[in-house]
């Protein structure tokens, strides 16, 4: 499906940013990638499964998962890391075989875990300070300790104070908090109070 400007976006932000698969940051070219393949007809290109290319079904994904992934399912894509690791390269790859000799390599033997079943699992407090983007500096919470708001580095431009509010994970400004009550490292003592917001 083709996607509007701020869905391309707001799909980039769904995990902060980051490829929903390996974690590592996007840049400019990613892809959105159907997490139930549409398996598409190698002929005509068109899906052969349409009822999956819908935005609900779109992971945010980094180019080389998006190529490595293909139309496999979840599993068996998890299932060929793990042949990666396991088989494949000690077998076709003379070069790890010899670092593996003199100790220079060592393949950690865990289960491959994706970046959002990571996400996903742990809980949205405003304890949880691992699973927040390290771009953002400042959270708010209500008052059952859940994060409602997050901010970047402060922007003052005008009177207006400009939050980015698209990371739909843990995010939903609650107007009635009006200061912000948990700070990331340098940025703790820089800010006491969140400006109230006017419209320009």
């Amino acid at each position: 499906m083709k996607l509007s400007k701020s869905q391309r976006e707001n799909l980039k932000q769904k995990f902060g940013g980051y490829c929903a698969y390996c974690g590592d940051e996007l840049g400019g070219k990613w892809h959105p990638d159907h997490l139930i393949a549409v398996v598409r007809d190698l002929t005509t290109g068109k899906p052969t499964k349409p009822e999956n290319d819908v935005y609900e079904n779109l992971m945010p994904a980094c180019t080389p998962c998006n190529h490595n992934k293909r139309s496999m399912s979840l599993e068996s894509w998890r299932d060929l890391l793990t042949h990666y690791r396991d088989v494949q390269v000690i077998r076709d790859c003379s070069q790890i075989r010899h670092l593996l000799r003199f100790g220079l390599v060592q393949f950690i033997q865990k289960p491959v875990v994706f970046h959002f079943e990571k996400w996903m699992e742990q809980p949205k407090s405003k304890y949880n300070w691992s699973i927040i983007p390290e771009h953002v500096q400042f959270m708010a919470t209500d008052e059952d300790g859940m994060a409602c708001g997050w901010l970047v580095k402060p922007q003052i431009m005008g009177d207006a104070w400009r939050h980015q509010s698209h990371l739909s994970a843990f995010f939903n400004i609650d107007r009635r908090s009006n200061y912000l009550n948990h700070y990331r490292g340098d940025w703790k003592d820089s800010l006491e109070q969140r400006p109230e917001e006017k419209s320009q």
